[in-house]
């Protein structure tokens, strides 16, 4: 894959962030270093970095695609409410697929992904009104 100046700042930016963000999201912090280049540049760019494995697409649903740098395997924790996604500081062991159970000799294993859902302590805070930022159990 060829890396252009273009290319290789979207990724440099990309970098820096923990907060997974979308394309948009690039494309304004990437404006400020390039400002003649465009939206359709941004993606262009992050989808051909995707598919080249150099960084992870992420796909939730309802919402946009988020990208991530980072590529050793990490925990993710996603608020239910405002759509944060952040790194959890933990890190795991995952097996690879000859020690799974034997079931798995029949499926090939492209990805893997664990994450936590609930509340961010901002919503938390909205949610229950409390200064501290600790809430009530959620309903």
């Amino acid at each position: 894959m060829r890396f252009s100046k273009q290319r290789s700042i979207i990724l440099e930016e990309l970098k820096l962030r923990t907060d997974h963000p979308a394309a948009d999201q690039i494309y304004l912090a990437v404006k400020k270093k390039l400002p003649d280049i465009s939206l359709g540049t941004i993606y262009r760019n992050l989808e051909q970095l995707a598919a080249g494995g150099i960084i992870r697409e992420l796909h939730y649903g309802k919402g946009q695609k988020r990208f991530d740098a980072h590529q050793t395997p990490h925990i993710h924790f996603r608020c239910l409410n405002c759509d944060t996604i952040e790194d959890m500081p933990m890190e795991i062991t995952i097996p690879v697929p000859d020690t799974l159970h034997p079931w798995m000799q029949y499926r090939e294993i492209t990805d893997s992904r664990l994450e936590y859902l609930g509340l961010c302590p901002l919503c938390c805070k909205d949610k229950a009104g409390d200064t501290a930022g600790i809430s009530a159990p959620i309903k």
